[in-house]
């Protein structure tokens, strides 16, 4: 107890017992408190603070899945070294993160290459086990040292990479690369049921692919073990879902990304199929999707996707599983030099939602789109953004047949659909698709709890009504009450009111205007799910009545290559992760030029 607080107490204590003058007794009351409350003022925060120091960094990272943590340089430990503190340990000179020890990435201080001497390092981890390896006398050299875990067998457990930061060499695209780590793995240690095992092997040649197994480039495809590197390869900006295959085409699962991966460090994944696997009250559920993050990647950014083991969770059987941890090939998403944000750039589509001939999109005179039928839109194209912007549509002899102001903001990925209202007026409307994996939780609590979340796994869908004929319109799971107008992530938040309820013609929701459906929950035997559009009299009405002549939209249009799952002999899901649009187009009434459709547009890749 500090010293000023028992000297208070004892005051107190002694004139209760032996003072009879009250003045006196209120006095020193007054005195002792005065007291107490100037000197409490610098002991409040018993916290280590220490102003971060401006270090000139290298060119030269240590890469850290080895899971070490204490660093031992030429003999002297430079990580912090002192005892475990209540409040977690100070930074140390090098390692300025809190607790002073080595993380994922550390980038080696140009201070350590001082008179141009080698660095011989010992690196330990928790259980006190140690490796030692030399890092040449070169600061200059964009190298990374990979280490890995001790499980597994047929890579060493330090590797040195080369790394390049060359610009790239178109200012909208990111360079890309895939390095091959994978070992070969011991079998699991405990018997599981046949659902659940062997451990399947890995270890190979990798590929990297897009989320429709469409490989990415010749130069990242077949990467075999012992060359390990790729090139890189340049690629548009966006927002991806990567996926890395192995030589026969099977999915190899992501180890766990994002901001909260400190708090949830592995996932569950079945070790004979690397799928996503995840426990609702004692039961274990076996899903169709592997899990890939969906990630944003900047224009200028440079990238690498390594494969190696790291740690997994997995279950032993369906019934009372135990979930044991062990160890798998996973990949990882590295930056490989600091990211500076989109300043430039914007992407922009164009959509013939309800246009009854062949029609252009143009922006400020620039062709964005191929000849779009009813129904079709064009891939997404690139724009510097300028002042001013103007949309124009001509048909195919060259006719304007409209044109508008656009107001674009950089980074946007935005779709113009073009459309005619119940007026037979042809309309454009912009509409601005959100792909970022941020999410609203959906309620606001009373505590400062911060309102959203990231989530790196999901389908998100938006739903969007540009059908003349049908003023207010909700669409509906498998004819049933399951309206998306709510969170459907089930395991998320839920209840997230009136995003995607009476949708109005050409009139997008804007506040949170996605319903959310975890990849996960694309089940093992599970059928593709059907969505159907529902008329409503009233916007205190939901869902109405179906509309007849509208056809049903199967979920298996979320899936755009089903061979990506049966050329390896594997389910087909009933749905994939991505950021979609689904949207009614053209005329409900009876034999209209433009019969109504639902159709989809996926705008991540």
């Amino acid at each position: 107890m500090n010293l000023k607080i028992k000297i208070y107490l004892f005051l107190i204590g002694l004139l209760k017992r032996d003072l009879c003058d009250r003045k006196i007794y209120l006095a020193v009351i007054l005195w002792t408190s005065i007291l107490f409350i100037a000197c409490k003022k610098d002991k409040i925060d018993f916290s280590y603070l220490q102003a971060e120091q401006k270090i000139s960094l290298s060119n030269t990272r240590i890469i850290n899945f080895g899971k070490f943590k204490h660093v031992v340089l030429n003999g002297d430990t430079i990580t912090y070294k002192g005892k475990n503190l209540i409040n977690g340990n100070p930074p140390a000179k090098y390692f300025q993160e809190p607790g002073g020890l080595l993380g994922e990435n550390w980038t080696i201080p140009t201070q350590l290459f001082e008179n141009n001497k080698s660095l011989a390092f010992e690196l330990i981890n928790e259980e006190g086990l140690s490796n030692k390896f030399t890092i040449p006398a070169d600061s200059n050299k964009q190298m990374d040292y990979y280490t890995l875990p001790t499980e597994g067998y047929g890579q060493p457990w330090v590797v040195p990479i080369p790394r390049d930061q060359t610009p790239v060499t178109k200012k909208d695209h990111f360079k890309i690369r895939i390095i091959n780590l994978t070992k070969i793995m011991p079998p699991l240690p405990v018997p599981v049921d046949p659902d659940f095992g062997p451990l399947e092997n890995l270890y190979g040649a990798v590929s990297l692919a897009y989320a429709d197994g469409s490989l990415v480039s010749s130069k990242t495809t077949n990467i075999d073990v012992k060359n390990r590197v790729s090139d890189y390869v340049e690629v548009p900006y966006g927002t991806y879902q990567f996926k890395i295959l192995t030589a026969d085409g099977r999915q190899i699962s992501a180890a766990v990304h994002g901001v909260n991966s400190n708090y949830f460090p592995e996932r569950i994944i079945n070790p004979k199929t690397s799928r996503i696997n995840f426990l609702i009250q004692n039961f274990m559920i076996l899903s169709n999707n592997t899990y890939a993050p969906l990630e944003g990647f900047e224009a200028g950014g440079t990238y690498t996707i390594v494969v190696l083991p790291q740690k997994m969770l997995y279950g032993t059987s369906m019934f009372n599983p135990s979930i044991l941890e062990g160890y798998q090939n996973q990949f990882k998403i590295l930056e490989d030099s600091p990211i500076s944000r989109n300043q430039s750039f914007f992407k922009i589509q164009g959509v013939n939602a309800g246009i009854d001939q062949k029609i252009r999109f143009f922006v400020n005179g620039k062709s964005i789109s191929k000849v779009l039928g009813y129904g079709e839109y064009s891939e997404p194209e690139i724009l510097l953004k300028q002042n001013p912007m103007y949309c124009e549509i001509k048909n195919i002899n060259g006719k304007l047949l409209k044109k508008i102001d656009l107001a674009v903001q950089i980074n946007q990925n935005i779709s113009l659909y073009a459309w005619e209202d119940q007026h037979n007026k042809l309309n454009i409307t912009p509409v601005s698709n959100q792909l970022s994996p941020e999410l609203n939780k959906g309620y606001s609590s009373e505590f400062g709890e911060f309102n959203r979340v990231e989530y790196t796994s999901y389908a998100g869908f938006r739903f969007l009504n540009f059908s003349p004929d049908e003023q207010l319109i909700n669409f509906v799971i498998d004819k049933a009450s399951i309206q998306f107008g709510n969170n459907e992530i089930l395991d998320l938040w839920k209840n997230l009111e009136n995003r995607n309820l009476n949708l109005e013609p050409g009139i997008p929701k804007l506040i949170d205007p996605y319903s959310i459906r975890d990849e996960k929950y694309s089940l093992l035997y599970s059928f593709p799910f059907k969505i159907d559009v529902f008329r409503s009299k009233s916007k205190d009405i939901t869902p109405g009545t179906i509309i007849p002549n509208v056809q049903s939209f199967l979920s298996s249009a979320f899936v755009l290559k089903p061979e990506l799952y049966t050329k390896v002999g594997r389910d087909v899901p009933s749905f994939t992760g991505g950021i979609y649009s689904v949207v009614l187009i053209g005329r409900t009434k009876k034999d209209a030029d433009l019969p109504a459709k639902i159709i989809s547009i996926k705008h991540t890749k």
